[in-house]
């Protein structure tokens, strides 16, 4: 299968992307599998992917990325683009938002100005990012805090979640809750 192909597969790389715009969707999955598992050296042939406009093969490329986590930083301007420019393609934006937060999981000020998508299930996820965030006081607490205000209740539990599970270090969080 083409999801068990790791990184000694690099050179098929621009042939998986050209895959994930396939019309038979079994295939358009193992690619993605197969770019995650080739890892960085897919990078620069999924972030040309995200500027296509079908949104599976886009939700898959954010997968394949999700996969990588951070060498997939050159890919942060496309994914950016698409959570603002597409709100209402609520799959696309999941998978969009689940790529960056893997991929910045340590630069919660870059989440940090997701907190107030519109969207509650890009608020939650932006959450749950945070919950790992290095240097918590600086841009993580005040965003969770934030949070907790939320209107949704989704949004609300999954702040007091994160801010039950922050790093050591995190002050004021039991006094704020």
């Amino acid at each position: 299968s083409l999801g068990l192909l790791g990184r000694g597969a690099e050179p098929a790389a621009p042939a998986l992307c050209r895959a994930l715009g396939s019309k038979f969707p079994p295939l358009t999955v193992e690619a993605s599998e197969a770019l995650g598992n080739i890892g960085p050296a897919a990078v620069p042939h999924l972030t040309e992917a995200l500027k296509g406009k079908d949104a599976d093969q886009l939700r898959l490329a954010c997968y394949a990325l999700s996969r990588i986590g951070p060498p997939g930083e050159p890919a942060i301007p496309q994914i950016v683009r698409i959570i603002s420019e597409r709100p209402g393609a609520t799959g696309l934006i999941g998978s969009a938002v689940h790529a960056l937060t893997s991929i910045a999981r340590d630069r919660p000020e870059l989440l940090a100005q997701f907190a107030k998508s519109p969207q509650t299930h890009v608020r939650v996820q932006i959450a749950a990012a945070l919950e790992g965030a290095n240097a918590p006081g600086r841009v993580a607490l005040p965003v969770l805090f934030d949070l907790l205000d939320d209107t949704e209740t989704s949004v609300r539990l999954a702040a007091v979640h994160a801010l039950g599970n922050l790093r050591p270090g995190a002050s004021n969080v039991i006094e704020k809750l």
